[in-house]
């Protein structure tokens, strides 16, 4: 039996690679066989391997294609803030959220903020795209929320950002209409 390969390019179908021929002699029965591919000088992204098993003959028995992403996605809400974090009923309360590229691919996704109530019931919400931010690079996104006819006291405000099927870890800023009074604790032993 003969094994071949080559990967390719998942936007252009080029062959970026090919993997060396082998020749499996005397195979009978069932059997395994691992191949390597060093991509660490191609550019992160989206490849395929195309593997064919042939007889001598030149004849195809098998084949398979394997699609697979070159390169790590990972985020990260480094800054997450909601000012005044007191506001009397009418005021605007304002959203910054810094988000980093801590992968090595570009991140396209959606920031995504919700105003909640003290039961949890989403008030208000935001939601702003983000395109192709390149590894290591940040986004700051800026939204407001009216408070104008609120009835609650307290509000928690919560930003995640959404990027090929995963989340980031959520941030968490709380506001209140009530300035809270804390008095000191005393210890007696």
């Amino acid at each position: 039996m003969i094994v071949s390969a080559v990967v390719r390019s998942y936007n252009t179908h080029e062959i970026v690679a090919g993997l060396i021929l082998r020749t499996l002699p005397g195979w009978v029965g069932e059997a395994s066989y691992s191949l390597q591919w060093d991509g660490s000088p191609f550019e992160p992204g989206y490849y395929y391997i195309e593997a064919t098993l042939q007889d001598r003959g030149g004849n195809t028995l098998d084949s398979e294609t394997i699609l697979f992403r070159l390169g790590i996605q990972g985020g990260e809400i480094t800054s997450f803030t909601a000012t005044p974090p007191t506001f009397s009923v009418g005021d605007e309360i304002s959203i910054s959220m810094t988000f980093v590229n801590t992968g090595t691919t570009p991140i396209t996704g959606t920031a995504v903020i919700q105003v909640q109530n003290e039961a949890g019931v989403v008030v208000q919400e935001f939601q702003q795209d983000i395109m192709d931010l390149a590894a290591g690079n940040s986004t700051v996104l800026y939204d407001a929320w009216n408070t104008t006819g609120v009835l609650g006291r307290t509000y928690r405000i919560i930003g995640v950002v959404t990027y090929d099927g995963m989340t980031s870890d959520p941030k968490i800023a709380i506001v209140s209409t009530e300035t809270f009074n804390y008095l000191p604790l005393i210890v007696r032993r």
